[in-house]
């Protein structure tokens, strides 16, 4: 509530500034059901019927520009459920050189579509789709210049903003509900645990340009890590999901050879060393690298339908293998798709994917997904589809792979107005 009233007091003072203003708004209203087969667990919801919101204001005057956007939910049958999301609130400067920036932002710095290990900035809310978790706005300082013939930005973050992880009841939970968790914390390298929204000395350089058929750009960031949590269990001391101060170099490409898009993703990360607290420091995460790479295909047909064919392999090379599963959700995976657009004034659109790990026997461990999206009228936006996991036996001391969604396919309807 009191981050709603900061923003609207922001609003306020923005608009009253001037009476040519532009402005533009956007938003949408929405009700989801979730419905997930029975995992014999009396602290577990399988059904979720929640209604949400998200407005988008965007407002511009000459060379000053400014953002407010931001989404909620609640679920009516778990009313422990429930999520406010500060996406972008910022306000800027840009001329065609330049670009300030000052708030929440949310940066999408990958050129992969599955898999995307560059993807770093942003904490995610983990109560969504395994393969493309929702991501949270990080408060920022941003400068963006054209120079070299691309765009070079500069990002400096305050605060560790944590990612958000379900309540105990929730499905889709990447920690057994057994276990009852603190808040997230990270390790602080002056000492001790620092908890959400204390002051963390993060800040990341990227520089992106076009080199005939390639989109090309690099990164490096200096931050504590968001992308996975490491389970610290310690006898006497209430469990958290913890995490650690990274530096992080990373390349993505994507080349677009007439109906084919190849594209690459790779980042090495090194995790800082030498903490004060011995304790912390034993379970710090490996340093190690990830190499993300695929193609996508589109074919036209002359009714208007296109077919897009997909394909992106992952692979986390850990310097112990055998930790390499606490490093990421997908270790060692294919994933494989296709998306039909009839072409339509509805925007008729089906999509299939499935992510199969290919460290273990085939079938062993899979995430699958096939969902149908239409609009009806100018407004209204409905998708329906189903997920499913095969991921073997929960494990109730660690985040390990997909262990922790072993049960919880699930069907879901979503019936969405845009405004």
């Amino acid at each position: 509530m009191i981050l709603l009233l900061r923003w609207f007091l922001m609003l306020t003072l923005v608009v009253t500034w001037s009476e040519t203003l532009l402005a533009k708004i956007n938003g949408s209203v929405s009700t989801e059901l979730r419905v997930f087969g029975n995992d014999d667990r009396s602290s577990t919801a399988d059904t979720n019927l929640t209604v949400a919101g998200d407005i988008d204001i965007q407002l511009k005057k000459r060379s000053f520009e400014a953002r407010f956007w931001n989404k909620g939910r609640y679920d009516l049958l778990d009313p422990n459920r429930y999520l406010f999301l500060p996406n972008e609130n910022w306000l800027g400067y840009q001329r065609p050189t330049l670009r300030l920036r000052a708030g929440y932002q949310i940066e999408d710095w990958s050129m992969t579509e599955i898999f995307r290990p560059s993807d770093v900035f942003n904490a995610r809310n983990w109560d969504s789709e395994i393969q493309d978790l929702e991501k949270i706005g990080e408060m920022a300082l941003s400068a963006r210049v054209q120079a070299l013939g691309g765009f070079i930005s500069a990002y400096f973050m305050p605060l560790f903003f944590a990612p958000s992880y379900p309540v105990e009841s929730v499905r889709l939970n990447p920690v057994p509900p057994e276990l009852k968790l603190g808040g997230p914390a990270f390790a602080n390298p002056k000492g001790g645990l620092g908890l959400h929204n204390e002051f963390a000395d993060q800040f990341a350089f990227r520089y992106s340009t076009h080199l005939g058929p390639a989109d090309l750009a690099v990164h490096y960031i200096n931050h504590i890590d968001r992308s996975q949590p490491i389970l610290m269990v310690v006898p006497g001391q209430q469990a958290r999901l913890l995490f650690f101060p990274v530096t992080q170099i990373g390349l993505t490409s994507a080349v677009a050879l007439g109906a084919w898009v190849l594209k690459f993703d790779a980042t090495a990360r090194a995790f800082k060393k030498s903490l004060p607290n011995p304790l912390l420091q034993s379970f710090s995460p490996g340093d190690h690298t990830t190499v993300a790479t695929g193609f996508e295909r589109t074919m036209s047909f002359d009714s208007g339908a296109e077919l897009t064919v997909f394909a992106e392999y992952q692979k986390v090379i850990a310097a112990s293998e055998s930790r390499s599963s606490n490093l990421s959700v997908f270790q060692n995976d294919l994933a494989t798709g296709a998306r039909w657009t009839r072409g339509d004034e509805a925007g008729t659109t089906v999509r299939g994917l499935m992510i199969n790990d290919l460290s273990l026997p085939a079938g062993r461990e899979i995430v699958a997904v096939l969902d149908f999206q239409r609009r009806f009228g100018a407004d209204y936006k409905l998708t329906v589809g189903y997920r499913a996991f095969i991921a073997g036996t929960s494990s109730d001391t660690a985040t390990e792979g997909l262990a922790a969604y072993d049960k919880a396919d699930h069907a879901y309807l979503n019936v969405a107005k845009h405004f």
